[in-house]
């Protein structure tokens, strides 16, 4: 993160960061992006993060996000700068990219804000389908520790919550097939310490270091596909939300169009 600010700000690129200086969720990011781009005709924003993913620790490095908030695609990932890049020392490059007031966000407050816009009404007292049920969110120390509590303080939700402190060793994850530390959550190697809680939850929630891929663990059926539970989940906001117009679609795409 350092490094990336002394390069923006020894470019004249000015920097947004979180207000507390602290870990941000690509969801939470791409979010950030779509709000301030829309309705611009010029001058959009785009963001980096910082992560290895779902990946070993040692793979990490910087991702970019273009101004349509997606991933970003071969076009852009295929380009390389390979001249000298100009930096500032960190202490300037802070103070002139990001440091100011008008250039930090609560991330996790607007986010918290836009799920219920979004959602139609409140998940916790009116939101009748998760009362009473006990669920569990994992962040497994990654970029969502200091998402999961705001959430369910704001919607009155009965969340335990695991792991929510950064430790770089990962000391707490179980190892993958190979040995690996892998936040691979679509298998019952990475997820072995969730499915372990099967029957202490009604549902439980992991993700991967920058919160771009979830695993599910029900009481009723163990370890869920995630696309599954997705479309579960879609479906049901779908059929109860009146507020959203039947016209209305969903899909989902692995990349955007270029």
């Amino acid at each position: 993160m350092a490094t990336a600010l002394e390069v923006l700000a020894a470019n004249g690129v000015e920097a947004m960061i979180d207000s507390d200086l602290g870990y941000t969720p690509t969801p939470a990011l791409s979010h950030s992006i779509l709000v301030y781009n829309a309705g611009r005709t010029s001058g959009f924003a785009d963001g980096i993060v910082v992560t290895p993913s779902h990946n070993p620790p040692k793979d990490g490095g910087f991702k970019y996000n273009p101004p349509n908030g997606g991933p970003a695609d071969t076009g852009v990932t295929a380009r390389s700068r390979t001249a000298p890049t100009p930096s500032w020392p960190m202490a300037c490059g802070r103070c002139a990219a990001s440091h100011t007031p008008r250039n930090r966000r609560d991330t996790a407050l607007r986010l918290c804000f836009e799920l219920r816009q979004r959602s139609g009404r409140g998940a916790g007292s009116r939101g009748r389908p998760l009362r009473g049920l006990s669920l569990c969110a994992d962040p497994l120390g990654g970029a969502g520790i200091a998402y999961w509590g705001r959430i369910a303080e704001r919607y009155g939700l009965d969340i335990t919550i695991r792991h929510d402190w950064a430790d770089a060793t990962f000391r707490f994850m179980t190892l993958d097939w190979d040995g690996a530390i892998r936040h691979g959550l679509f298998f019952a190697y990475a997820m072995a310490g969730l499915i372990a809680l099967k029957d202490k939850f009604d549902v439980a929630w992991a993700c991967d270091t920058d919160h771009d891929r979830h695993g599910i663990v029900a009481r009723s059926a163990g370890l869920l596909n995630p696309n599954h539970y997705l479309a579960a989940a879609i479906s049901y906001l779908f059929l109860n939300r009146p507020g959203w117009k039947r016209t209305r679609a969903w899909a989902r795409r692995w990349f955007p169009p270029a």
